[in-house]
């Protein structure tokens, strides 16, 4: 598979996440107040921003930029989202009343943040792999985030 065609795919299942995210908040399914606010605002910004990632090597490859500094390019923006993700999202879980038990957070936390690690250390090696790893960790999680907020809410309903 072409790396491209690889990276149109994820900005397309990032895209249909984001669009299911945003159609539960339409609704009005989903909780209109507290974490599962938070959590629903933060699916669509995160699907957003996964697409624009997945797109950015593409756009990157108009330009006369040697491929190794692409793939420097674009590990380090992710890398940055991902630490700030980390050093804030412990305060955010505690603050906003967290839905997710400590057992399903914490493994996924610790899989974001060697995420971070894999894709700050992309900035110097310059690998397609480790960048395209990356994002699809990246989609990973937010899928999962996705799944853990809907199975929660069915079983809320009455």
């Amino acid at each position: 598979m072409d790396f491209a065609d690889y990276l149109y795919m994820i900005a397309e299942l990032s895209a249909v996440l984001t669009g299911f995210s945003a159609l539960i908040i339409a609704t009005g399914a989903g909780a209109r107040e507290g974490f599962g606010q938070y959590v629903l605002q933060r699916l669509v910004i995160r699907g957003i921003f996964i697409a624009g990632l997945a797109l950015l090597p593409i756009l990157l490859s108009a330009f006369e930029i040697s491929e190794k500094n692409i793939w420097s390019i674009s590990s380090a923006i992710p890398a940055i989202f991902l630490f700030q993700l980390a050093v804030t999202s412990m305060k955010r879980r505690i603050n906003k009343g967290a839905f997710i038990s400590a057992w399903a957070y914490y493994p996924r936390y610790l899989i974001g943040v060697g995420t971070a690690i894999s894709l700050a250390a992309n900035i110097w090696l310059g690998e397609v792999s480790i960048f395209l790893l990356g994002i699809t960790v990246m989609l990973g999680l937010t899928a999962l985030l996705l799944s853990d907020f809907v199975s929660l809410e069915i079983t809320r309903a009455p």
